[in-house]
């Protein structure tokens, strides 16, 4: 069996490090990262034209993936919706995540993000928490000033409130648990379903919104879900290995935060990387029950993320079994 434990995770650091990396580019493969530019420039303008460089917007919310963002585009542009209505969009679902990102590094105590300063650690838990406010503000403006029809807009912004307020149940979830109350592999993926699950699935449902499609919401954003709680596995096992660039050990295990890893260790101790990998396969096996009635385009897009996820489990499970046997 495989294991988390043992003196490779530090003698393969460097190696394991760069198995994130190329699994972060397949996130955003590219039918998707040809917006990432876009996304970036639109971004950039509204930290000037909204005056947020007080907070040192450009050095903290820059330079991610924009991979929610592009989806929405892309299935945008595969619905004919209008181009400038697409991008506003897309920079509400990408000021949300980012938003998400400030006030959980807040709650974690973590120093860093993308590799650099986190918001806590350059602004300090008031000023950043201010910050994470102002970006949810920002991405309620951005939906306020489409030119939709009005039941399109209310539906976006009700849409918008409603993921927000499942990230914060599933938040304060999590945070019950770090308290002292028990912790199981259900509870663990029920908060991951409402974080990170419903910030994958809202591009989505924002796009068939756009789009006048909200009869396919329902499975489109199933389907979503299931991405962000096989992402989450996957993500807390790339922390797990220790593949955090410049982190000896990520915040998450530093201060104790349930994670998948955590319940793997102590449900499942000596196999925790094979059972995180089959419950992330179990999510994909209930994606492909579902995806074969979506349009093409969202098909399509979903199928080459999977392959994507998929490659990158599988090369760093073959490192990290190499490297057992050296």
């Amino acid at each position: 069996m495989l294991s988390l434990q043992g003196d490779y995770i530090c003698k393969y650091r460097t190696i394991i490090s760069e198995y994130k990396i190329q699994f972060m580019s397949q996130l955003s493969p590219n039918t998707l990262s040809r917006h990432a530019s876009t996304l970036e420039a639109e971004m950039s303008r509204l930290i000037t034209v909204r005056q947020l460089d007080r907070w040192n917007a450009e050095t903290l919310i820059l330079g991610g993936s924009y991979f929610r963002g592009s989806l929405l585009i892309e299935l945008c542009e595969a619905f004919e919706v209008e181009a400038e209505t697409a991008l506003s969009a897309a920079l509400a679902v990408e000021l949300i995540h980012n938003a998400s990102l400030i006030h959980d590094d807040i709650m974690d105590h973590d120093f860093e993000r993308r590799g650099r300063p986190s918001g806590y650690a350059v602004l300090g838990a008031s000023q950043a928490l201010l910050f994470g406010d102002v970006l949810i503000a920002e991405a309620y403006d951005c939906l306020a000033n489409l030119e939709i029809a009005s039941r399109s807009k209310v539906r976006l912004i009700q849409l918008l409130s409603q993921v927000i307020l499942n990230a914060s149940r599933g938040q304060s979830a999590q945070l019950d648990c770090e308290s002292g109350m028990s912790c199981t592999l259900d509870a663990c993926m029920e908060w991951s379903r409402l974080k990170t699950g419903m910030l994958f699935a809202l591009p989505v449902e924002m796009a068939l919104i756009l789009a006048d499609r909200e009869r396919e919401c329902k499975l489109a954003v199933s389907i979503g879900v299931e991405f962000g709680l096989a992402y989450q596995i996957m993500d807390d096992l790339f922390d797990c290995l220790g593949c955090k660039r410049g982190r000896e050990k990520p915040s998450d295990n530093r201060n104790a935060e349930w994670t998948f890893a955590r319940v793997a260790e102590r449900d499942f101790v000596g196999s925790e990387a094979v059972t995180m990998v089959a419950w992330m396969r179990e999510c994909f096996m209930r994606i492909d029950t579902m995806k074969s009635v979506l349009p093409a385009a969202t098909r399509m897009i979903f199928n080459e993320v999977e392959r994507g996820m998929q490659q990158q489990i599988d090369a760093l499970l073959r490192a990290q079994a190499k490297s057992e046997r050296v």
